[in-house]
């Protein structure tokens, strides 16, 4: 993803596996974390006491507290710590479970190194924007954004736009200039992974048609079996 990444962002890694949680933590060093790692969730509820993390990662099957209780704990310590699952477990029951428990990601371990380091940046660029921009525009379209109130102006006038057209044009608006695939913006837009919908993909090209029609927009470029690009 093309967000700007917030380098040096704090993570904390639970895992009892000690050789797996080194080998994770050295990867994610080199795209620019800071990790520490821990084996034990009560220790590791401790440590977020007493350290600002921007993120933690957690193992779903651990002694002590399991994941989810992990989840529950974090949020209930601070709901803008983003916290994702990382594990073995391919039940779609453990992963809709996680989701409702609060998790913002449920990552499988199979997953490649490139994939993780995406999908956890991603959720810190999630955290950055909701802090730090309270207003996205184009000058070429003439369009602002208050994310805040989810308020749009077309021109100088209020267009009203449902939640999913909001936060698709806020997802163009902070991507300016980036290739979006449709895997991409469905994940950021329903904040769950491809691997567990049930979802034609095709589906989201009429949502973005709807978009441009709505407030007339040139500047959402097509990328023929790809994604699309706010061109700006």
């Amino acid at each position: 993803m093309g967000c700007l990444f917030m380098k040096n962002a704090r993570m904390l890694y639970i895992e009892d596996d000690f050789q797996f949680a080194d080998l994770i933590k050295k990867y994610l060093e080199k795209a620019d974390f800071e990790v520490d790692i821990v084996d034990d969730s009560i220790a590791a509820l401790n440590m977020i006491k007493e350290k600002d993390y921007d993120l933690v990662l957690t193992d779903l099957n651990l002694e002590k507290l399991n994941g989810n209780q992990v989840v529950e704990m974090v949020k209930k310590h601070n709901p803008a710590i983003k916290v994702a699952l990382f594990t073995c477990s391919k039940d779609q029951f453990d992963e809709l479970q996680a989701l409702k428990t609060g998790a913002d990601d449920y990552i499988r371990k199979e997953t490649s190194f490139e994939i993780l380091v995406a999908r956890l940046k991603r959720l810190i660029n999630e955290n950055h924007h909701r802090h730090f921009v309270s207003q996205l525009s184009s000058e070429l379209e003439k369009i602002t954004l208050n994310v805040k109130d989810r308020v749009t102006t077309k021109n100088g006038e209020m267009v009203s736009l449902t939640k999913l057209e909001f936060d698709l044009l806020k997802l163009f608006l902070e991507n300016k200039n980036v290739l979006l695939s449709r895997r991409d913006i469905y994940e950021n837009i329903w904040h769950t992974s491809l691997e567990s919908a049930d979802i034609d993909l095709r589906n989201i090209d009429s949502h973005i048609k709807n978009l441009r029609k709505k407030l007339d927009i040139s500047a959402i470029v097509s990328i023929r079996s790809v994604g699309y690009r706010w061109h700006e």
